[in-house]
């Protein structure tokens, strides 16, 4: 064929592109799995610091608990541009 040469030369470009592209596909779920574990896990510290209200400590761990949970999905929201301004 008279268009082998060209198709050759394209090869290394489209298998890197592709290859790049698959990587940032694992990464990007490899990432969101991370922010909702750790989302939950601010969410566990919310929960258990507002069941034990009794406690001085309680008051930190609902703010530590909120500002888990909330800088997980702000990174969640990021990731997937879901923010108005991103």
């Amino acid at each position: 064929m008279a268009t082998d040469g060209p198709n050759e030369e394209l090869y290394p470009v489209v298998y890197r592109a592709v290859n790049d592209a698959l990587w940032n596909v694992v990464g990007t779920v490899a990432l969101s799995l991370v922010l909702v574990a750790v989302f939950f896990v601010g969410l566990s510290v919310f929960l258990s610091s507002v069941t034990t209200m009794g406690s001085s400590l309680s008051v930190l761990g609902i703010v530590l608990g909120t500002a888990i949970a909330v800088a997980a999905a702000l990174g969640f929201a990021l990731l997937f541009d879901l923010l108005p301004w991103s």
